[in-house]
């Protein structure tokens, strides 16, 4: 969750350089859906990183920045 927005992936790998003044990261883990910002529910590992863009959400995984999505009512 960001900004108040759920995402979800869309598994598309984008090749960005993300400035580091923009970058954060996963504060806390649930096995739900996400309730706050900077939660997530796919990884555990609290130093993953995620950051807003032009492009939208990107989300650093296995080394790769991933695009994410607004997860859309009725969707979970």
């Amino acid at each position: 969750m960001a900004d108040g927005v759920v995402y979800v992936s869309t598994g598309e790998e984008v090749p960005a350089e993300v400035a580091p003044g923009v970058i954060r990261a996963v504060s806390s883990y649930t096995d739900t859906m996400p309730t706050r910002d900077g939660q997530a529910n796919f990884d555990r590992d609290l130093s993953c990183q995620y950051a807003m863009t032009s492009m939208g959400l990107l989300v650093m995984l296995d080394h790769e920045w991933v695009r994410f999505e607004p997860l859309e009512e009725g969707e979970s």
